[in-house]
């Protein structure tokens, strides 16, 4: 199975392991860590193609979106189901504006744009009656350290199906996959793997 976000490689898996992996049989490991990752964190840390998403209105001036680097078509439902809608461009006096203020779309920051701000209306409250088109997802390239994360649960991945019977291993499972790692290696893996947790837990998207 083809690599289907690159968080990690299987360079960086055999150097964390200190092992030589066959070209290419990483790759179910990689993609299983990638949607570990995803699903802890809430985010996708590679943005994708501009593409479409639908919003629930909630009749307030804010508007919750997921995750995006470019905000660049933004459509306000007129009543509770899109069956009409209008064009809102970006500044000005009856415009949009996105948030937060250092969003990387600003050039302000490192952070994704996560809502879109009415001056002069509001979101009506509906079905999926507000239509934005965007490029989704929390950077342009994977962050280095959520990189080293999803390295590191690759290698518990790895662990999991070739420490057992081994010698002193630690598991544990998360989500529905399991990792293991070796603790008696001197490799300090089981400290890695925590310190893994502690990087996704900083990226955690809060839904409000």
């Amino acid at each position: 199975m083809a690599i289907t976000k690159e968080y990690t490689t299987e360079a960086k898996i055999e150097a964390f392991l200190g092992v030589t992996i066959t070209a290419g049989t990483a790759d179910d490991l990689i993609n299983s860590a990638v949607k570990i990752v995803d699903q802890y964190t809430g985010r996708n840390f590679i943005a994708e193609a501009e593409s479409y998403k639908y919003y629930n209105g909630s009749g307030n001036q804010s508007l919750r979106i997921d995750d995006c680097i470019e905000v660049t078509e933004v459509n306000r439902g007129l009543d509770s189901y899109f069956d009409d809608s209008e064009v809102i461009t970006k500044g000005g006096l009856n415009g949009y504006f996105v948030m937060p203020e250092d969003n990387v779309q600003d050039g302000g920051g490192d952070y994704p744009v996560q809502t879109i701000w009415l001056r002069a209306s509001v979101w009506l409250c509906g079905i999926k009656n507000h239509k934005i088109k965007a490029k989704w997802g929390f950077s342009e390239v994977c962050p280095d350290d959520v990189s080293l994360a999803t390295t590191i649960i690759a290698g518990g991945l790895w662990g999991a199906n070739h420490l057992s019977g081994s010698g002193e291993v630690a598991s544990e499972r998360i989500g529905n996959y399991s990792v293991s790692y070796d603790v008696g290696s001197g490799m300090d893996g089981w400290s890695n793997y925590k310190r893994a947790l502690q990087i996704l837990d900083s990226y955690k998207r809060v839904n409000f």
